[in-house]
């Protein structure tokens, strides 16, 4: 199961744009935001580390940080889904 993550093209007042979650299971496509923004880009599923910071006053390695707990996530709830032998 692919999880992709990438900047949504609209911003908000302090020029934070919001996180974008998509992911494939089961020949179905899910999107969602994560509830974070972050003004750098996307660079291999992570934010590009940088010196700057949210609005949220967030560093670059605390949003990589919950990226990485989703994606996690999701690949446990695969898993899962498969051992039980359920179809989500």
């Amino acid at each position: 199961m692919p999880v992709y993550f990438s900047i949504d093209d609209r911003k908000n007042r302090s020029g934070d744009a919001r996180i974008r979650l998509s992911w494939h299971y089961n020949g179905a496509r899910f999107q969602t935001t994560v509830g974070l923004t972050t003004k750098l880009r996307i660079s291999g599923n992570r934010v590009k580390i940088g010196s700057d910071r949210n609005s949220k006053n967030m560093t670059p390695e605390e949003i990589n940080s919950h990226l990485e707990k989703i994606e996690n996530f999701l690949k446990r709830c695969e898993a899962y889904s498969l051992q039980i032998g359920v179809n989500l």
